[in-house]
């Protein structure tokens, strides 16, 4: 798994360690924002612990992720300059293969979940109802452990959180997908993005 991946993947341990979060430090309206963080770690655990089959929890995860990702917003964002000259059947195909592309990649990997253990450390307000969770991720395994410094950012609209970006050691994932998406339309257009995303 390369390192930016492995960032994301970690939405999904926020999602799992609700037993395991400490030193919570919050004030204000970024209350709210822990609220979101913790109701989506109580959910996502109750799902990976059920006696459910792994297609059905599969599906519940799918469905957790949808509801908890702002994934058109971060579609459009990762295109940037490339957006507005697309064309309503590109935009289509792609915001339809973007999440495709994300569901894919990440949702599986919850098998990887192996009870890591995760630190709240602060929040920080950025303006416009957006805030930015810090956390320490810490593995658990005596072989490979190691901490990672993830920030989770997330934007209230309307009284309902969705994450929109998140950054590990000073990478973001957006940040990292605009420029990998741009290499690709620029190398072989905006189709073959689309397609690319697609046949993940």
């Amino acid at each position: 798994m390369s390192y930016i991946r492995k960032i994301f993947f970690n939405i999904f341990l926020i999602f799992l360690v609700i037993v395991n979060i400490t030193n919570i430090s919050f004030a204000g309206n970024d209350k709210a924002a822990e609220t979101f963080i913790l109701n989506l770690s109580a959910e996502a655990l109750k799902i990976i612990q059920s006696k459910d089959s792994e297609q059905t929890k599969m599906k519940l995860l799918e469905d957790k992720f949808n509801t908890s990702v702002d994934v058109n917003w971060m579609a459009k964002f990762a295109m940037a300059k490339f957006w507005k000259s697309m064309t309503d059947k590109q935009k289509e195909d792609y915001l339809k293969a973007y999440n495709h592309y994300l569901i894919k990649t990440y949702v599986p990997r919850f098998k990887e979940y192996n009870n890591e253990e995760i630190k709240i450390t602060g929040t920080k307000d950025m303006g416009n109802e957006q805030y930015i969770v810090s956390t320490q991720i810490t593995s658990k395994k005596s072989a490979d452990k190691h901490t990672l410094n993830i920030g989770y950012r997330c934007k209230n609209t309307d009284g309902s959180f969705k994450i929109r970006d998140i950054s590990g050691e000073d990478m973001s994932l957006l940040t990292t997908q605009r420029s990998e998406f741009a290499s690709v339309v620029t190398n072989g257009g905006l189709d073959k993005l689309i397609q690319t995303l697609a046949e993940k």
